[in-house]
């Protein structure tokens, strides 16, 4: 598994980190935590100032201190591409609406 530095959806790294850790076998929350850690660099690794990964709750704390930083990214990231998205429909939509228009103005001189 490559390490996660926070320039994809973390989403996607959480579904990979969790489908590998299934695979090696890391159940205990000791496990998981470290192999977290250490999967974790760049921005991503800032996540790990001032963590705590002795408490109970450390691996489900980590995860939510993941999303938190990177969160948005994902959420900004989705609505650009929504927006292009929809930005390319409309222009398609809008070159459509001036064939069309095109075609009538033609089709009603063809009748007079």
């Amino acid at each position: 598994m490559r390490p996660y530095n926070g320039s994809t959806p973390w989403k996607t790294f959480r579904e990979q980190y969790r489908r590998v850790a299934r695979v090696n076998g890391w159940v205990t929350q000791t496990d998981l935590v470290q192999y977290l850690t250490l999967a974790l660099e760049g921005p991503a690794a800032e996540v790990l100032k001032d963590f705590d990964d002795s408490t109970a709750t450390a691996y489900d704390d980590l995860w939510k201190r993941i999303e938190r930083r990177f969160g948005d990214v994902d959420e900004g990231r989705e609505a650009q591409r929504k927006f292009v998205q929809l930005a390319l429909e409309h222009k398609l939509l809008t070159e459509l609406g001036e064939r069309i228009a095109s075609l009538a103005v033609k089709d009603l001189f063809l009748h007079l």
